[in-house]
């Protein structure tokens, strides 16, 4: 097989940083779990809330669509760190999850509304609900990366005949 070396393609990058904690875990993989499929996206309580604000039933598809085609997936690593209160320093093992977003309906740029919509999927219906759901931390920390730039080595597929496209 053989590949190309597609063209740059603006992305962003968003990391969430957690503290590991086994008590997560399943909070964790259900949370990010629920944006793989357009049912468990609808049942988001975030959603679910703007979906009663959304008048049109083709509305309502397009914007569960839009959050689909915003979230293709994830990675997590764990770093070691410490932080302090000012008064003593902790060592604390972080989860950190990372989302490379790219708009599928453009080439070369990011759509106008595409943006603002992944900072709010990250921010709001996965973020915040970290933050709700766990309900013991004083903070989640979110990073966002700006002006990246993604390459990937795509495999050419061979066309039907046998050659290569």
């Amino acid at each position: 097989m053989s590949y190309f070396l597609s063209e740059d393609k603006p992305v962003l990058i968003y990391e969430i940083y957690l503290p590991k904690k086994m008590s997560y875990a399943s909070k964790v993989a259900e949370v990010l779990d629920s944006f793989f499929t357009q049912q468990r996206i609808r049942n988001i309580p975030a959603v679910a809330e703007k979906l009663q604000e959304i008048a049109s039933g083709a509305d309502r598809q397009r914007f569960i669509e839009w959050i689909v085609s915003t979230i293709k997936g994830y990675s997590i690593y764990e770093v070691d760190g410490g932080f302090s209160d000012g008064t003593r320093i902790f060592d604390e093992r972080t989860w950190v999850i990372r989302f490379i977003i790219h708009d599928p309906s453009v080439d070369d740029g990011l759509g106008p509304d595409f943006r603002a919509l992944s900072q709010d999927v990250i921010t709001h219906l996965i973020t915040r609900r970290f933050a709700e759901e766990l309900g013991t931390e004083q903070e989640i920390w979110f990073l966002e990366y700006e002006h990246c730039r993604l390459r990937r080595w795509i495999q050419e597929k061979p066309e039907k005949d046998g050659s290569p496209s």
